[in-house]
């Protein structure tokens, strides 16, 4: 199902740095379940604690900063950590694909106003199995297909705004 709006020049606009997130190998899965993401209610970092992931080696990595728009963030974190899981600060983009290539499930639980896009498509780029919250009919249209890389993502917006501009040919291929 396509996410794109019924409007002549809405275009898919997803991708994922493809020269730095790429599968895994041979190289050995240790972390059960992985979240990225902030630690906002609409993210739903909590889903981590949930019965589902019970036993499992859970690690988190976000942040709630601006402390203003997230003031929830530091609780979520205390029962994230009460709870058992791993909670890491944010990290350069290459060290979180390696943590990708290390996990075997990514939870995206957030709601549909909650984002979460990259870091589908960036866990699917990197092999792992992705759960998503079965209401979240946006980030469940990320789960099948192709993982758009960087180029593809560029192509898409200047299409996008090429069409917005007036290009007709731009227009017929968004």
């Amino acid at each position: 199902e396509s996410l794109a709006l019924a409007h002549p020049c809405a275009v898919e606009a997803f991708g994922v740095d493809d020269e730095t997130m790429f599968p895994a190998g041979a190289a050995t899965r240790d972390i059960d379940v992985l979240y990225v993401g902030k630690f906002a209610d609409v993210k739903g970092a909590r889903a981590l604690l949930s019965e589902r992931y019970a036993g499992l080696r859970r690690v988190a990595v976000g942040d709630y900063e601006p402390l203003e728009a997230y003031a929830e963030g530091p609780r979520i974190v205390a029962d994230l950590r009460a709870g058992g899981v791993d909670v890491r600060s944010p990290m350069p983009h290459a060290a979180l694909a390696d943590l990708y290539r290390r996990t075997r499930v990514v939870v995206v639980p957030s709601q549909l106003q909650g984002g979460g896009e990259r870091a589908v498509l960036e866990a699917r780029r990197c092999g792992c199995e992705v759960h998503v919250f079965a209401d979240n009919s946006k980030l469940a249209g990320l789960l099948k297909g192709p993982v758009p890389g960087a180029a593809e993502y560029a192509t898409r917006l200047a299409r996008g705004l090429a069409c917005a501009a007036g290009e007709a040919s731009a227009c017929a291929e968004a």
